[in-house]
């Protein structure tokens, strides 16, 4: 069985370059999200997103870029959240021209109100359950250029 790092090294370059983008993404959101306001994050994320040459981004399936986010999520030293995922997967979407609204969503579970973020695109959740919004009732609908 190999290890984590040799799977790591068997990505194709490009998607390997993609996923080092992504997991220092996370730390940038991460970071900007306890400093700045949620906007001035997605602006300075989609500058950052900016160095990634088009080219080698819209060479890759959206759900791959998924798999990326999520891969560099898993191994960060900062736990990261759905909102964080969700921030770095629409800006990458958007690198590709595909546009997407980032969602967040509450619910009462016992005692305590759970939030949740994913993204959707012409009103339909990705990489979610199709029930995410029945799940977590929308609060907010935060558009690319809000």
């Amino acid at each position: 069985m190999k290890s984590k790092i040799a799977a790591l090294a068997d990505l194709p370059r490009e998607e390997r370059r993609i996923l080092r983008r992504a997991w220092f993404s996370l730390l940038l959101v991460e970071v900007g999200l306890r400093y700045s306001s949620l906007p001035n994050v997605q602006r300075l994320l989609e500058r950052w997103l900016r160095l990634i040459p088009k080219s080698m981004i819209e060479a890759i399936q959206p759900f791959n870029l998924e798999r990326l986010v999520d891969i560099a999520a898993r191994h960060h030293i900062c736990p990261t959240a759905c909102l964080q995922r969700s921030l770095v997967l629409q800006g990458l979407l958007q690198r590709q021209g595909l546009s997407t609204d980032l969602r967040i969503g509450v619910r009462r579970q016992a005692n305590h109100l759970r939030a949740h973020a994913w993204l959707e695109s012409a009103g339909r959740p990705l990489f979610e359950s199709p029930n995410v919004n029945a799940d977590f009732p929308p609060l907010l609908r935060l558009s690319e250029a809000s």
